[in-house]
């Protein structure tokens, strides 16, 4: 296969619905013709950042480059003066290998981050027992918790994190938990708002 090897172009994805808009368009195109190595009904890869891991049983992949130029002297560029592959074409790169057949789910694999505001927590003073059950609740809806932090109410650092958070892509979800009591220090709805 072309796209082996260790680098980020290691699968090839196609919508099945952006290869049959095509067809209607008027091309003579059969499966494989792209290159791709899995057609997907369902999904429309553009919609999707890079950085997006999708699952399929055991399969894990992320999304590394969306749209590939064409080479040179494309036969179905030629035929149809278009290809999909430049803005329809997806990269991924195997996190996690296994055996994907015809007919099975794919899904996205959305990640989440949980920060627990807490002085007492952040100094090692007491369990944080809201961070652990917030991991939970996501991990039972399909979310991976890919980063997790226990932090004093301080609203600046709060602040500081959830922009780093957003700003790098690293989570598709960010729950904080803690900080929303009556003291001085319990300012985590002020400290979101901020990072907005």
């Amino acid at each position: 296969d072309a796209h082996a090897g260790n680098w980020h172009r290691q699968i090839s994805l196609l919508s099945e619905e952006t290869i049959a808009a095509f067809k209607a368009r008027g091309a003579e195109v059969t499966d494989g013709a792209f290159g791709e190595n899995l057609v997907v009904s369902g999904y429309d890869f553009t919609k999707f950042p890079v950085g997006t891991r999708f699952t399929c049983k055991d399969v894990v992949l992320e999304l590394t480059q969306i749209g590939k130029e064409c080479h040179h002297g494309c036969e179905i560029f030629q035929k149809m003066g278009e290809c999909i592959m430049p803005t329809n074409g997806v990269f991924a790169k195997v996190l996690h290998g296994g055996k994907i057949s015809v007919g099975d789910e794919f899904h996205v694999q959305y990640r989440a981050a949980v920060i627990t505001l807490s002085d007492t927590a952040s100094k090692g003073e007491r369990e944080d027992a809201s961070g652990a059950a917030a991991e939970e609740i996501v991990g039972k809806e399909g979310y991976e918790v890919v980063f997790k932090k226990i932090i004093p109410d301080d609203g600046d650092t709060l602040t500081a994190l959830l922009c780093e958070l957003s700003d790098e892509d690293k989570a598709d979800l960010i729950l904080t938990t803690g900080g929303t009591g009556f003291s001085q220090r319990d300012n985590t709805p002020e400290a979101t708002m901020r990072a907005v």
